[in-house]
């Protein structure tokens, strides 16, 4: 009986020693799920204050698309940002100077250590459009991609984890062609027909009626439409708060 019990108790050791040297890859855990960073470890946020200026005066803009995304596991942190914005009540009801009609911002995977000035036409992914208006005739409308010519955009970054918040600067300035019609009084001298009867007398005294065809100059004025065109300039300042 003794030799029985004491059987028992080494199987049963040993049943619990087996059980505790049980491979961690024998447990069931999802092994598909990567922690990458810059995927997982994106957190969402929104704009929460936004403000602009145009040539040192205040302006509005309506948001239309926006998405924002920070991954602040790496260092630096990055920054995935889409933004449309379109004017809200900017447009010129004179040519004095052309002005934003709307914005497009797109940053992908962005290091926000340093200061990103935006360089020509889609490149990669970061891009910055600016449609401009530059008169009254919509269809002189133009877009201007930064980076070509003189035209510049810059963008920087003031990231407070603790706060949850990450600020965007932006500069923009703009060289572009305005547009306008001018119109100028013309005058030309234009010759008409006119044809009246007219009464002669024969030998007789019998009274003839024929009809007389004459031409008369007349002066008329016109109005003359020109196009004009001059380079000017748009400086856009603005600052965007984002939440997350």
């Amino acid at each position: 009986m003794k030799m029985l019990i004491r059987l028992n108790i080494i199987f049963a050791a040993l049943a619990l020693f087996i059980s505790a040297c049980t491979s961690p890859m024998d447990v069931d855990t999802p092994r598909d799920k990567k922690l990458i960073p810059g995927e997982n470890y994106k957190i969402s946020g929104k704009i929460s204050e936004m403000s602009f200026e145009e040539n040192g005066v205040l302006c509005k803009f309506n948001l239309g698309e926006n998405t924002f995304q920070i991954d602040s596991t790496v260092n630096p942190p990055r920054i995935w940002m889409r933004i449309k914005l379109a004017d809200s009540d900017n447009f010129n009801t004179t040519q004095s100077r052309i002005s934003v009609k709307g914005i497009d911002i797109r940053l992908d995977s962005l290091d926000i250590s340093s200061p990103y000035t935006f360089t020509g036409r889609k490149i990669g992914d970061n891009f910055a459009i600016m449609d401009i208006e530059r008169g009254l005739n919509t269809s002189k409308d133009t877009s201007v991609y930064f980076g070509h010519d003189l035209n510049s955009a810059e963008v920087t970054f003031n990231y407070n984890k603790a706060k949850g918040e990450l600020w965007a600067y932006t500069l923009s300035k703009v060289y572009e062609n305005k547009i306008w019609l001018e119109y100028r009084d013309s005058t030309y001298t234009d010759f008409i027909t006119v044809t009246r009867p007219d009464t002669t007398y024969d030998n007789s005294g019998k009274m003839i009626i024929t009809l007389k065809t004459e031409k008369i100059a007349k002066e008329v004025t016109i109005k003359l439409e020109e196009e004009k065109m001059l380079k000017d300039s748009l400086f856009l300042t603005g600052k965007l708060k984002f939440k997350f």
